[in-house]
Formats: C-alpha cells, sequence, structure tokens
C-alpha cells in the first residue's frame, strides 16, 4: 500500500498545470509519474480545486470541482494504483473516510505530454450500489501487484475482459479464459465461491439472467507488464423477478444502470482475479465519455414477469 502525500493545493494545481514551453518535444509519462499526478488529482478534487484543462466527470455527469462529491472526502483508507505509461493511463480504486459514512469510488486520468487532460470518477455510498462495503477494503490483494509468470499480449488481454461481459450477456461462464481460483470483488465485497453460492469462481455467470445488456465498453488501461486490463462499460438491468444468486426463491430486480469499472489481473492468457467499482444510476443513463447516442427503452429492455426470462427482446 502507498503511502498517501496530501499536498497543498496551490501546489498540485501548479504542478498538474506545468507543460513544455513553446516547440519542446512531447514529455513522457513513466509509472511513477502517473503515480503522481494521481495523487496530485485526488489531492485538487478533495479540495473543490479544479484541474486545469481537464474535463471531469462524476457518475457520468460532467462537474465542477468544487461540485465534486470528493470535496466530502475526509481520508483515503483503501488505495489502489495501476497505470499503462504506453497509454497515457491511471487508474485507482479507493475507499474514503466521510466522516458519517465512508464511499467507495474509482479514478480514470488520461494524460498527455504529462498533463492531466480527462478525470472519470465513479462514486458510491451503501444504498447506491447493490453491494458496497467500503469499510471492508484495506488493502489490494496481492496479486494485482504480482508480476505475471508468463505475459499476455494487449490484445488478448482485451479479448478476455470482452469475453467476459459477452459471458455475462449469455449467462454463461464457459467461454471466459479464467483461472479456478478466480475471484470478483464488487465494491469491497467477495461475491464468488461465497457460502451456500455457486463455486465456480469468475466463470460463474449463470446467475446473471437480470443483466441484459453490457454496453459502452472502454478499455482505457491495458498494462501488458503487471497483467492488467481495465473495463469500463454500464449493465442495463430492465427490472423484474429473478431466481437469487445464493440459496433458493427469487429477488426482485429494481430497474436501473450499472456504472462498472472492472479491473481485471491477467497470467498466460487466464484471468486471476476481478475487482470492481459500480454505482447504480437510471436506467439507460449514459457513462459521459461514449460517443453513442441514448437509447430508447419501450420496446428495447422492459421488466419480466416472475419467471419469465426476457433475453430475447435485447437487441
Amino acid at each position: 500500500m502507498r503511502l498517501f502525500r496530501r499536498l497543498s493545493a496551490p501546489l498540485a494545481l501548479a504542478l498538474l498545470a506545468s507543460s513544455p514551453v513553446g516547440a519542446a518535444p512531447a514529455m513522457s509519462c513513466d509509472r511513477a509519474c502517473l503515480t503522481r499526478l494521481t495523487d496530485q488529482t485526488l489531492t485538487a478534487l478533495m479540495a473543490g480545486d479544479a484541474v486545469a484543462g481537464a474535463r471531469l466527470t462524476e457518475n457520468g455527469a460532467e462537474v465542477t470541482a468544487a461540485a465534486s462529491g470528493m470535496t466530502k472526502f475526509r481520508a483515503l483508507k483503501f488505495r489502489h494504483y495501476f497505470a499503462s505509461p504506453k497509454e497515457g493511463a491511471a487508474g485507482f480504486h479507493g475507499s474514503a473516510d466521510e466522516g458519517d459514512t465512508m464511499a467507495v469510488f474509482s479514478l480514470r486520468l488520461k494524460v498527455e505530454d504529462a498533463r492531466v487532460t480527462e478525470i472519470e470518477t465513479v462514486i458510491a455510498h451503501k444504498g447506491e450500489a447493490s453491494l458496497a462495503a467500503p469499510e471492508a477494503m484495506t488493502q489490494p490483494k496481492p496479486v494485482f501487484d504480482a508480476m505475471p509468470e508468463k505475459a499476455t499480449p494487449r490484445a488478448v488481454m482485451i479479448a478476455a475482459a470482452e469475453a467476459y461481459f459477452d459471458g455475462i450477456e449469455a449467462e454463461s461462464g464457459d467461454k471466459v479464459p479464467a483461472s479456478p481460483t478466480c475471484n470478483r470483488y464488487e465494491n469491497g465485497v467477495q461475491t464468488t465461491n461465497r457460502p451456500g453460492g455457486p463455486q465456480s469462481g469468475c466463470k460463474g455467470l449463470g446467475g446473471f439472467a437480470y443483466i441484459e445488456r453490457v454496453r459502452d465498453r472502454r478499455y482505457v488501461l491495458a498494462d501488458e507488464e503487471r497483467g492488467l486490463v481495465w473495463g469500463l462499460a454500464v449493465f442495463d438491468i430492465p427490472g423484474g423477478t429473478y431466481p437469487a444468486l445464493v440459496g433458493t426463491g427469487t429477488v426482485k430486480r429494481e430497474p436501473r444502470s450499472i456504472l462498472i469499472t472492472e479491473l481485471f489481473k491477467l497470467d498466460g492468457g487466464q484471468i486471476q482475479d476481478i475487482e470492481v467499482v459500480m454505482r447504480n444510476v437510471p436506467l439507460g443513463a449514459r457513462d459521459g465519455w461514449s460517443p453513442t447516442s441514448p437509447l430508447a427503452w419501450n420496446e428495447t429492455l422492459r421488466p419480466s414477469a416472475p419467471g419469465e426470462q426476457s433475453r430475447g427482446n435485447r437487441p
């Protein structure tokens, strides 16, 4: 776990705004640089200070730094940094103490010429996602920082993440290249191999009938050195009654979409573990970055009646 050092807001902003002068060559930003910019951005947003030249979204909507929910953060508790210098991309999964409650959140940065140009955040509290246990998030799982025994090419990592999202839509993990020991953690909650539930790890996707579509998929970071690929997507849940994921009986699913930031760890082409930050948003909401137009929900997706499987109405 890295030590988070709070910089003064003016210093953080000065560092973020610095840029080459004139026609100087583009500035590179290695892994240490990306981590430093992540810390500086966190400091600025917690202080409500804008990052010059950077567009900021929170939970899919464009916001000002002063209006960001991150201004409520008093201290960061869980800190998970990841980056891809080749792509100028930095990611962060974290939890934060807000005094009377805690939040789980993700932060995405796009960096060009050692300057932050894009900031995307997803923030959730208990009650804003089906699962949330930020207090259980203490330190990143060692597997995410471990160097893979066998490197996985970027295209193969992205294909593995795509297969996983496809498997959710198909309610089948048969084509998902996942290790038998793979586990998934959603907002601090382990959702695989739980007592009373399926023991099929990350290939156990048969219970996701309620997720009609995984859309607006973006693979914004693929770090071949560490074997990490970060997939951002939106899950669409039209609502209805479905079989429970754990135990017997049924569960009523409310209509909604879910903003997902999903970090996959791969070794030798196999998914080893998955770490997720997610937040509920209104059905059909956009992520704030994908270029696609809004969807029509009157016929495309509709709530399922008890016992009905509505996969067939997905376009």
